[in-house]
């Protein structure tokens, strides 16, 4: 294909003659519009040449690809077995007077939480042993134990007692007494819920 693009030169008419000047074009150039005060700036410019095809992508060029998925199910909990301790305290205080009077018991504490050291749990599970406030009881995986000592004082097997002095959570001293302790202790294993996401164990 071709066409004629035909114009004027402003030239031609100082000179009194308006001369039509023509040039023609085939389809694989173009051609430019120009300013008609200023030749030399282009105002428009039209191409004619069909747009040249792409580069071939090479082998190991990386291909970006969008891929739709559904979350059907995400794993956050666990079973895990783990060992447990409970221990909780009873003390109480008797006054021990001459030739082993007794007077009225006195309850300082009833089946109070007392709490185990991680590793000492962790040591009941394999000696069968644990240690509370320095002394050592024996203990049954999965099932309880009962174990009292004199904190203060004492009582032999003829019923005589021993004075201690006895000072209480808020300071008191009480002299001539035989202060007990009974500890409850049961330990167990059994099965726990573990939280992945979010660092938990929960029995």
């Amino acid at each position: 294909c071709c066409f004629n693009v035909c114009w004027f030169r402003y030239s031609d008419f100082a000179h009194g003659v308006g001369k039509k000047h023509c040039q023609s074009l085939d389809c694989n150039t173009g051609f430019t519009a120009y300013d008609c005060t200023n030749q030399t700036n282009a105002v428009v410019a039209y191409s004619l040449i069909d747009p040249a095809p792409c580069e071939d992508r090479s082998k190991g060029a990386e291909v970006e690809r969008v891929v739709h998925g559904e979350l059907v199910q995400q794993k956050k909990d666990r079973m895990l077995s783990v060992f447990r301790c409970q221990v909780v305290e009873s003390v109480f205080s008797q006054y021990c007077g001459h030739a082993s009077a007794a007077g009225v018991t006195r309850y300082l504490s009833f089946r109070e939480p007392k709490a185990v050291e991680p590793a000492a749990c962790r040591k009941a599970k394999e000696t069968r042993t644990i240690k509370l406030d320095g002394r050592t009881f024996n203990v049954t995986l999965g099932g309880r134990t009962s174990e009292s000592f004199f904190r203060h004082g004492g009582l032999d097997d003829g019923s005589h007692c021993a004075q201690g002095t006895l000072y209480t959570d808020d300071g008191k001293r009480i002299d001539k007494q035989a202060t007990q302790s009974v500890m409850e202790i049961r330990v167990w294993e059994e099965m726990a819920k573990v939280n992945d996401l979010a660092g938990t164990i929960t029995t």
